[in-house]
């Protein structure tokens, strides 16, 4: 199943909105990208359901080295780096991270 907001093909609106209206329990991979704040509610819909672990989602996030040298990428409580262990990661690792609470723009502030 999938969904394009304009309505092109398949459901017309936010996955949000498919995911609670939809029996997650019958799906063995879930997968997930876009924007981190639309993610991070993916994220938790899927963890109160506790499907998190059945779940990838695919990070975007500045890179400074992109080598993993700098750490300029990490996701703590970890350090799994975006651009070296990455950018797709299953939804136990982002438990407990910065996953949604992430903020740094292109100059790295």
């Amino acid at each position: 199943m999938w969904s394009a907001n304009d309505g092109g093909k398949g459901y017309s609106g936010f996955v949000t909105d498919i995911l609670n209206e939809i029996d997650i329990s019958g799906y063995d991979r879930i997968y997930t990208c876009g924007p981190e704040i639309m993610m991070a509610r993916v994220f938790e819909i899927l963890r109160d359901a506790d499907a998190h672990g059945r779940a990838e989602f695919s990070l975007h996030r500045y890179f400074k080295c992109a080598i993993g040298v700098c750490g300029a990428c990490c996701i703590d409580p970890h350090g799994l780096r975006v651009c070296k262990d990455g950018p797709v990661f299953n939804g136990e690792l982002l438990v407990d991270s910065e996953f949604w609470g992430y903020k740094r723009g292109a100059s790295g502030v």
